[in-house]
């Protein structure tokens, strides 16, 4: 913020120092004058910036603007959600950016590039599912009882049993920056975050997508999305799960 400050005076540009990490300034463009907010947050080591000015567009364009707005909303719905995905956009460097961005083939900002064939063939264990929301759930039965479902036994009940003790738990994990755990590579959330449970064995996905088992109910979850959105923990996946549990209690 202080940098800022100074270029603010080095152009004479207006300014206000709210405080040791916020300035807002306004800025004198070719036809607008832009009023521009910067805040520095600690908690999260992000610098977010807010532009606002009058566009005042020509009437006859304005269904358009109407429609490129509304598109947008969708597109970007629930906005850069949680610390996660704010330190992969805005910190490339951050611990966040660099473990999703690896391999490096994936890019700093890869997302379409889970569409390619090389990607999808990648041994990625933090990303390294790619399945319908029946295979998911199909594929995390064995866990949710003792190794065996559909009639086929999958593992041994004790090996069955190995991921249910947690093994690891951090308040503020350094990628994720939310409080969980792992267990033989499975997550480990708090109870009433995706299950009412303690026993939740799974993981979000990227964009909000959603697999797990919960031994203690025999319930095997699996979610997919034919968009991407910007959410580790999605509304609607944790809505459904919780919609799931919500049926059950009703008998």
């Amino acid at each position: 913020i202080d940098i800022v400050e100074n270029i603010a005076a080095h152009h004479e540009w207006d300014f206000d120092r709210i405080s040791d990490e916020q300035i807002a300034m306004a800025v004198e463009g070719q036809w607008r004058t832009y009023s521009i907010t910067l805040a520095w947050s600690a908690y999260d080591e992000t610098l977010r910036l807010i532009c606002t000015f009058e566009m005042e567009p020509p009437t006859e364009k304005l269904p358009a603007l109407y429609a490129l707005l509304n598109v947008m909303k969708r597109v970007t719905e629930g906005g850069i959600n949680g610390p996660f995905f704010r330190n992969v956009v805005f910190r490339p460097s951050g611990d966040a950016a660099r473990a999703f961005s690896n391999p490096a083939s994936l890019g700093a900002r890869g997302f379409g590039n889970y569409n390619l064939d090389e990607v999808r063939q990648a041994v990625l264990p933090w990303t390294n599912i790619n399945a319908s929301a029946r295979g998911i759930a199909r594929m995390y039965a064995p866990l949710a009882s003792d190794g065996e479902a559909f009639g086929v036994r999958v593992f041994s009940p004790e090996a069955a049993q190995r991921p249910r003790a947690c093994q690891s738990w951090t308040e503020r994990d350094r990628i994720m920056r939310k409080p969980l755990g792992f267990s033989q590579g499975f997550l480990r959330a708090e109870p009433g975050v995706f299950t009412p449970t303690e026993d939740f064995l799974g993981h979000p996905g990227t964009g909000g997508c959603l697999g797990y088992a919960d031994p203690k109910t025999g319930v095997s979850f699996g979610y997919v999305m034919n968009r991407m959105r910007s959410h580790v923990r999605s509304p609607t996946a944790m809505a459904l799960s919780q919609a799931v549990y919500a049926s059950m209690e009703r008998g």
